[in-house]
């Protein structure tokens, strides 16, 4: 029997969503239990600034704050085997501060019965699944804003 992938990233979009909790997964282990990677707290006032003092015609509005990380399944966060047979890869996001975020994936790759979903921690905006109809040539994601 071939076991399914199913991936969740969890979304921690700021420090008041933080401490609620999320719809458990059946069989999984409690949010609690799940890598957290907390980026730096992002100093809103200074970026407001920052686009009042560059604005000018022909130029766009700035939509976000760029935040490079590196995040591979095989070395970050948390991996299980499910009840039923499917594997779990499950991450945990916070950036505080932030009024959304939207994940950009320079290398995606969904295998053949995998699935990305994106949420927040009360799972009341989800996004996804991405599945491998979302592979593309240049192997990138970049998914909607989330919260």
């Amino acid at each position: 029997m071939h076991n399914r992938l199913l991936i969740l990233l969890l979304l921690m979009v700021s420090l008041e969503l933080s401490g609620q909790k999320a719809v458990p997964v059946p069989g999984a282990s409690p949010l609690s239990g799940v890598p957290l990677i907390a980026l730096s707290a992002l100093d809103n006032e200074a970026l407001l600034q920052e686009e009042l003092n560059n604005r000018g015609p022909n130029r766009p509005p700035k939509f976000a704050q760029r935040r490079e990380v590196d995040i591979r399944p095989t070395e970050t966060g948390l991996w299980e085997s499910l009840p039923n047979g499917d594997m779990l890869w499950r991450l945990r996001i916070q950036s505080l501060n932030a009024h959304s975020i939207n994940l950009g994936f320079t290398e995606f790759y969904m295998p053949e019965g995998g699935r990305l979903l994106l949420y927040d921690p009360l799972q009341t905006e989800v996004l996804g699944p991405f599945t491998p109809s979302d592979n593309e040539g240049h192997q990138q994601l970049w998914t909607p804003v989330l919260g």
